[in-house]
């Protein structure tokens, strides 16, 4: 016997979409889901900050959000939108220094479960996330991209 549904996720992110077209659909299809169903329904897609979250409620009725893509680079998101959505106010952008210490953290980690060459390889994407708009930031992923060992 099948159990009965007590949420439903809803994601509208297709390969190569044209963003602005994608937005405007993203809405309308998480509303359409919203009005059709009446279990919660939770928006996704393209949420990358705090407006974009706040979007996503105001525009499609949701009764939650999740978060992909916006997270990569950036697991302060979660704080950020939390507190803009309880008091209509922006945190500060984090610091270099946390970002870097965040950084430092995920390599570690990344080094004690895998190959040191393995995890190098794999840790290019995310440290291009995580170094995004930094002063010198394209030479210094240019040269991480470049390391074999």
């Amino acid at each position: 016997m099948a159990e009965k549904s007590r949420n439903i996720s809803n994601n509208n992110t297709w390969k190569d979409q044209n963003r602005f077209l994608f937005r405007k659909s993203r809405f309308r299809n998480n509303k359409k889901v919203k009005e059709a169903v009446k279990i919660p329904v939770i928006g996704n897609g393209d949420i990358v900050d705090e407006q974009t979250a706040l979007e996503m409620f105001e525009k499609t009725g949701v009764d939650g959000i999740m978060i992909g893509r916006g997270t990569f680079g950036n697991p302060w998101i979660f704080k950020k939108i939390s507190h803009f959505l309880q008091t209509g106010e922006k945190l500060p952008e984090t610091p270099l220094e946390e970002r870097l210490q965040i950084l430092e953290k995920h390599i570690n980690l990344e080094l004690k479960s895998k190959p040191e060459i393995v995890a190098i390889r794999e840790l290019r994407k995310p440290i291009s996330w995580y170094t995004k708009g930094l002063k010198d930031s394209s030479e210094f992923r240019d040269k991480i991209n470049k390391i074999e060992k």
